[in-house]
């Protein structure tokens, strides 16, 4: 019993012991962060969130996503709607079905985020 409640708590020392991702500084442009690997760090360069335009065709209520051309090629990708109640899913959504049917792309205004990780997140349909 012993050596398994060693082995354990080796295990939870072992990866509690790994360095994390850290931001060095940040400009207008730009985030710093430094990545660590084993002995190796390496200072990466992340750009700033921004606000970009894409179309917006269709859509679905149950898992509240809409279908969003990421790439302007045609090709549309779903894109899952925020949780915390900053906008109303279900409207939104309707739009974009309606969008669908009548064969007329709506342009939606999302936020790029590029660090931690790439993701867009939906504000508003533009007017």
């Amino acid at each position: 019993m012993r050596k398994i409640l060693f082995l354990i708590f080796g295990l939870i020392l072992f990866v509690s012991c790994s360095k994390s991702d850290r931001i060095d500084h940040q400009d207008k442009d730009y985030i710093y962060v430094w990545k660590f690997n084993k002995d190796d760090s390496v200072l990466v360069r992340y750009n700033q969130p921004r606000l970009v335009n894409l179309k917006v065709m269709g859509g679905r209520h149950k898992h509240h996503y809409i279908r969003v051309d990421f790439n302007n090629n045609g090709y549309y990708r779903r894109c899952k709607l925020p949780y915390d109640g900053s906008i109303d899913r279900c409207e939104i959504v309707r739009q974009a079905r309606n969008a669908l049917s009548e064969g007329k792309p709506l342009i939606g205004v999302f936020r790029e985020h590029f660090y931690p990780y790439h993701e867009y997140i939906f504000i508003k349909y533009e007017n």
